[in-house]
């Protein structure tokens, strides 16, 4: 693949993001920017789910009387 020097491939991009999230002179904030970008992109962000509707709930009691 040729490499266009105007536009940054995903390979670049993602090591430009890891450069900048273990860089020890980063800033936090540019820290936790970056590693949100690539969590995003790995799929490690957490997905929101939203439920609507009515759900049953059963409560099976399996506790004995007695204790035992």
């Amino acid at each position: 693949m040729s490499r266009n020097n105007k536009i940054a491939d995903k390979d670049e991009v993602l090591e430009y993001l890891t450069n900048i999230m273990r860089a020890e002179d980063s800033d936090q904030k540019d820290k936790l920017s970056a590693t949100r970008q690539l969590g995003k992109y790995l799929g490690l962000e957490g997905k929101k789910i939203e439920l609507n509707g009515k759900a049953g709930v059963i409560i099976y009691d399996d506790i004995r009387e007695g204790g035992d």
